[in-house]
C-alpha cells in the first residue's frame, strides 16, 4: 500500500512519509479545535478571503503556535475603495471579504505576531 498526497504540486510518497511528521486535514479553521502550542507553522493559501472575522481566525492561529512558530499565508487583497461597480458585483457574487494590505498589516500587532510582513504588488 503506497500512500501519495499531491499538495500544490508537491508529491509526497509513502516512502518519504516515513520520515515526515506531517498530517493533512481539510477542516473549518473557524471551528476546528487544537490544543494551544500544537504547531510550528500555520499555513493558509488563498482561503482567508472567505472568512468574515479574520481577527478571530488569526487569534486562533496564534494560540495554536508553539513558541517561535510562524503563520504563513497568501490571500487575495483589494485596493482602497471606491471599487468599480463590476468589481463590487464580482466580490459580492463570490462572497469574498477582502482586506487591503494595510488592513492585513494591522492584524499581526493586535494579536502579538512578531515580524509581520506584508508583500503586495
Amino acid at each position: 500500500n503506497a500512500l501519495a498526497v499531491l499538495v500544490q504540486g508537491v508529491l509526497v510518497t509513502g516512502f518519504s512519509c516515513l520520515f515526515l511528521q506531517v498530517h493533512f486535514e481539510v477542516a473549518d479553521a473557524t471551528k476546528r479545535e487544537f490544543p494551544e502550542g500544537s504547531f510550528d507553522v500555520v499555513y493558509s493559501r488563498d482561503t482567508i478571503l472567505h472568512i468574515d472575522d479574520k481577527l478571530a481566525l488569526f487569534k486562533r492561529f496564534h494560540s495554536w503556535l508553539k513558541p517561535g512558530g510562524q503563520v504563513l499565508i497568501t490571500d487575495y487583497c483589494c485596493g482602497e475603495k471606491p471599487w468599480t461597480p463590476q468589481f463590487q458585483d464580482y466580490v459580492k457574487q463570490r462572497g469574498y471579504i477582502l482586506y487591503t494590505p494595510p488592513q492585513y498589516g494591522k492584524v499581526g500587532p493586535i494579536i502579538n505576531l512578531k515580524n509581520t510582513l506584508i508583500i503586495s504588488p
